[in-house]
């Protein structure tokens, strides 16, 4: 089952999974499809932390997520999520500065 599960549906940032491993610190609301919140609105400056659990250890990954960008990627590689420190960043998804697409 999920590890991490944020549904956006309520005014919490809390873990939906039932395994707490909530966001640290809580992302800030976007609008979603009602007028209420519905996402997570991110700069690009943002950073936000799940605290690592030995079920992180999997070797297997699945991320679902839907993405609207306000402005392009560009000067490098922005990063969506990574896994490990930032000197490890594998598995990671990022965008390609200029083009929209993505890079895994």
């Amino acid at each position: 089952g999920a590890l991490w599960w944020r549904l956006f549906d309520d005014a919490a940032a809390q873990d939906s999974s039932g395994h707490m491993n909530s966001p640290d610190p809580v992302p800030a609301f976007g609008p979603g499809f009602s007028g209420s919140t519905g996402s997570a609105l991110l700069t690009g400056k943002d950073v936000i932390t799940i605290p690592h659990q030995p079920a992180y250890s999997s070797r297997s990954l699945t991320v679902s997520f839907w993405i609207f960008l306000i402005d392009d990627a560009f000067g490098g590689y922005h990063t969506i999520f990574h896994k490990g420190n930032k000197n490890m960043g594998a598995p990671s998804l990022q965008l390609i500065p200029g083009s929209r697409k993505l890079h895994v």
